[in-house]
């Protein structure tokens, strides 16, 4: 299964494309949403999740989200952010994908992935 990671931040980029890695995941990763954009049209093959960072310079995770499931609509999308899910909500309203909070361990990304793609 191939994930597509997104995330500005080289440091934690870098880790949670390991973490995902040492589950047994394919990993895609970008800094940005034009340059995720970019990746996935040019990867020929399903991707089966994205997970971005909500707040990047250039474009929303939310807006990277929306343009990548109208190209790939059985994409999955799990968006993390610093801020609570409550304030998220509040702030951007409803979202077509999941939610978590960094920091994260990495059990608890690995587990929401695992239930996000069945495996």
């Amino acid at each position: 299964m191939t994930i597509l990671l997104v995330e500005d931040g080289d440091l934690l980029r870098a880790l949670t494309a390991q973490i995902l890695a040492s589950g047994g995941y394919q990993v895609l990763t970008a800094r940005h949403g034009t340059e995720a954009l970019e990746l996935a049209r040019q990867f020929p093959a399903a991707i089966d999740l994205l997970i971005t960072d909500v707040v990047m310079p250039g474009m929303l995770g939310t807006e990277l989200a929306r343009r990548l499931v109208a190209e790939r609509p059985e994409l999955r999308v799990l968006l993390i952010s610093g801020e609570s899910e409550e304030t998220f909500r509040r702030a951007n309203g409803r979202t077509s994908g999941h939610f978590l909070r960094k920091p994260f361990i990495p059990e608890e990304l690995l587990q929401r992935v695992r239930g996000l793609l069945g495996r």
